[in-house]
Parts: structure tokens; sequence; C-alpha cells
């Protein structure tokens, strides 16, 4: 049976999208033609792609041309997360981390054409260079740039590359995994969980 040339095309569509097969491509393709889902779907995409841009500071996705976490002031200038999805930023925000961000949106993958213009690491470098000139002309410890991405070859190869990119500078790089970001988050809270005891609690 040869099924109509539009319904190939949105299963194709749905199978070119991360961790989607065939067979879930085509339940989903069946999914938005039968269910009133379909219009939403297709209008949130459309109103997210008109209005969504990458933010200018963290290249995270915003309505606006700099994003809130970058605009608040309260949160440290002297930590930078370098994350490679937007989800993970999600995940870290939640942890209870509150320094800034840098979203690859990817990782270094030669194969398929992604290089360092592709992961905009020259913005990354930008923006350790300005955070770095920042911190030094309020005479503060150096910045700590926080690289965690999931272990894999070409995260281990990105990590190493932004490592190397970012050695002439005066700040720290940690190539970490996110279970020892977790880590380090849990260790955070429990000494400031600490420091907020009243005096004579533990009498």
């Amino acid at each position: 049976m040869q099924l109509p040339a539009q319904y190939r095309q949105l299963i194709e569509c749905f199978d070119a999208l991360p961790g989607i097969g065939p067979r879930a491509a085509a339940r989903m393709a069946q999914h938005v033609l039968e269910h009133d889902s379909g219009e939403r779907l297709q209008q949130a995409i459309l109103t997210a792609r008109r209005t969504l841009q990458h933010c200018c500071c963290c290249r995270t996705y915003s309505d606006l041309s700099i994003c809130p976490l970058c605009t608040d002031d309260e949160r440290s200038a002297l930590h930078l997360l370098v994350v490679s999805g937007v989800e993970d930023q999600f995940r870290w925000e939640e942890a209870g981390y509150r320094g800034g961000y840098f979203v690859l949106h990817g990782l270094l993958s030669p194969v398929a054409g992604i290089g360092p213009r592709q992961l905009h690491l020259p913005d990354l470098k930008q923006r350790v260079e300005t955070l770095v000139s920042a911190a030094e002309s309020s005479s503060a410890e150096n910045l700590l740039v926080k690289v965690v991405l999931e272990s894999s070859v070409e995260a281990d190869a990105t990590g190493q590359f932004i490592e190397d990119m970012l050695a002439g500078f005066a700040c720290r790089v940690q190539l970490l995994t996110p279970g020892q970001l977790a880590v380090d988050l849990q260790h955070a809270r429990s000494f400031s969980a600490a420091d907020h005891v009243p005096a004579g609690a533990d009498k």
C-alpha cells in the first residue's frame, strides 16, 4: 500500500526528531491528524519560532534579547555553568544553582558538521573575558567556569576544547559530570543551612 505523500512527509518530520524512531513517528503522525492537539501543536511551534530567540548572554531561549536570569543582579557573577542544552539549565536551576549559564545547544561532532562556531564557542570566550575583566576590576576572586556534560566521546572532546580555549584567562575551569555537580550543590545547600542555624540551637 502506498501511503499519501503528505502523510509520509509528516512521519519523516517526526522521525527526524531526536530519540524518535519510525514506529513512534507513525503513531505521532496519526495522533496529530486524528485529534485537535495537532492544530495546537502547529500553532505552538509557529508561535515559538516567531517569538523566541537566543539570549545574547547565555544563549538560552527567551522572548527578550537578554533573559531574566542574566539580568538578575542577585546571581553570582563569579560562577559560570556551561551546559549542552536548555533542559540541563532547567535541571540545575531547580537544583539550586544561582550563577550564570552558557548553553551550547549541542556538542562538538565533526562527523555531523558541528564545530566550535556552530556551538558559538567564540561567544563563550568573549563572555568569559567580560566576566574575568569585571572580577579583576572589583578585586574579586577568580571566575569559576564549570563545564557539566554527560559522559560521551563528543562531550569529552567538547569539554577539553573549552578548557584549552580558556587556558589563557584568569579563571578556573572544571570539567564535571552531572553527578559531580549534584554533589557540589548538595554540599553548598548543607553549608548554607548550617549558616542559618540559630546560635545555641544545637545545645
